[in-house]
């Protein structure tokens, strides 16, 4: 079945049933009973199990399945409602999955990877869209910005201050609290802010950290128990799926992106690509010919097509369009 394509109504009511079992048992509060029930209607049918299994294969950009603007502005929209109403599940999963999941499953996005996005949204209690970026003050003062692709969880009590990163890169500048300690949790590992400004990234299994201000003690799982700690100037990157180095040196242009740039300095633009991709919607790859042509500049984040003809300007490149989701570059 392909983009467009429209549902039957007994597979519309397996795709909306299986996407409401897995915000239930994603949300991080499922209950045995919560399991049992999922498990009794898994085994109930085939249909079922295809249906989870459909749901189970997002895992990519929501947009890529959204080729229509107007389309792609309903997923950011549903990508914002599902934040904004975590705290009532009840009745998040009655508007989001039964009443907005209609005219997304008729586009066929649970058939894409893209569709993870917006159930992971669901957990969050704030979150952007691809391309989105976002400044929020938090009620005990701290600044906190959003960058492309995220959802962020807010869990403060009496006894800790705590930020649960679901998905993508903030940055933050904490609020002093001597009472209640500040940390960022990520799928990698727990860092804990030493009164500072730091930026956090979770993608790949892979956590990055980059502190500009004041220290943090980061403990990454498969690391040393000890934890360790990064101060001002310094970046470290740390999950299963690496061995933890010691802290480096911040790359130039580290953070920059708060302030909607990218700054490169002898990049390779594959790196800069790379980059670039995750701020626009749909595909952006390269050849292999280009891949180590050397960047420095600065190039706009909000406008990634100003940015990819800035390199086409200045560098020996030709940028293509071979559908209207892929963007290619090459040697020109």
């Amino acid at each position: 079945m392909g983009e467009g394509a429209s549902l039957l109504p007994d597979e519309h009511r397996a795709l909306a049933d299986a996407a409401r079992w897995y915000a239930v048992l994603s949300s991080g509060a499922a209950t045995p009973r919560d399991r049992s029930g999922w498990q009794a209607w898994l085994e109930d049918s085939a249909a079922h199990r295809q249906a989870w299994q459909r749901v189970e294969a997002v895992n990519a950009h929501f947009d890529e399945a959204l080729p229509d603007p107007a389309a792609r502005q309903l997923g950011a929209a549903s990508l914002e409602a599902a934040a904004q109403g975590r705290r009532s599940r009840r009745n998040m999963l009655k508007l989001a999955v039964v009443g907005g999941s209609a005219s997304l499953l008729g586009l066929g996005v649970w058939q894409s990877p893209p569709a993870r996005r917006w159930l992971a949204a669901w957990r969050a209690d704030h979150v952007t869209p691809v391309g989105g970026m976002t400044q929020q003050v938090l009620a005990d003062g701290t600044t906190l910005w959003l960058n492309t692709d995220t959802a962020v969880r807010v869990d403060y009590g009496p006894a800790l201050r705590r930020l649960v990163l679901l998905r993508g890169e903030i940055a933050i500048v904490t609020a002093s609290d001597a009472s209640r300690p500040f940390v960022v949790e990520t799928d990698e590992g727990r860092l804990q802010a030493l009164g500072t400004r730091f930026n956090v990234h979770s993608a790949d299994r892979v956590t990055t950290l980059a502190v500009f201000e004041g220290a943090v003690q980061a403990h990454f799982k498969g690391g040393a128990p000890e934890g360790y700690r990064v101060d001002a100037g310094m970046q470290m990157r740390g999950g299963p799926a690496i061995v933890p180095a010691a802290p480096a040196p911040l790359q130039p242009g580290a953070g920059a992106w708060t302030r909607g740039i990218l700054q490169v300095e002898e990049a390779r633009l594959a790196e800069v690509l790379a980059e670039l991709g995750r701020y626009r919607p749909g595909r952006l790859d390269w050849a292999d010919a280009v891949a180590d042509i050397r960047v420095s500049g600065t190039f706009p984040l909000r406008d990634t097509d100003r940015a990819l003809s800035l390199l086409a300007q200045t560098l020996p490149l030709q940028v293509s369009q071979p559908l209207p989701w892929w963007t290619r570059v090459g040697a020109r």
